[in-house]
């Protein structure tokens, strides 16, 4: 299946190996061939669910995270994870919300780009990830 987003078109298909999405830009593919026979049948693919949760379209793990974040990014939040989104009052100047996410150094810098506007609340495992993430930053300044 194919998708478009923000100006590529991607190749989304599932590996039965790995038991992975994985995602291909189609301007960077090389020496693609067209086979013969038949396609063993994959899991069903929803392209927006799908874009909802991955950041610039580069995959990971899905974890449902908790964020918090200030007033200023509910909009942004609605933009990437759909109009849906169950956002909750947390307190006179934060909101937060649960949504699908699949974890990765772009979810990260996606963060980091808010300047401190959003945190990461849980799980822990994804709170210590991103922890490593700016470490490494900072090491490298």
């Amino acid at each position: 299946m194919t998708v478009w987003n923000k100006d590529n078109y991607y190749l989304l298909s599932y590996n039965d190996k790995s038991t992975e999405i994985r995602t291909y830009r189609i301007d960077r593919m090389t020496d693609v061939e067209v086979e013969s026979g038949q396609r063993e049948r994959g899991i069903e693919i929803d392209p927006e669910r799908y874009r909802t949760q991955a950041f610039s379209m580069y995959g990971g793990k899905l974890e449902q995270v908790r964020l918090r974040f200030t007033k200023a990014l509910i909009n942004e939040m609605l933009d990437k994870f759909g109009e849906e989104t169950k956002i909750d009052k947390l307190d006179e100047d934060t909101y937060g919300a649960s949504v699908p996410i699949q974890v990765s150094k772009t979810f990260f810098a996606w963060v980091v780009g808010t300047q401190g506007e959003m945190k990461i609340l849980s799980p822990q495992a994804v709170c210590e990830q991103f922890d490593e993430f700016v470490t490494k930053i900072k090491e490298k300044y």
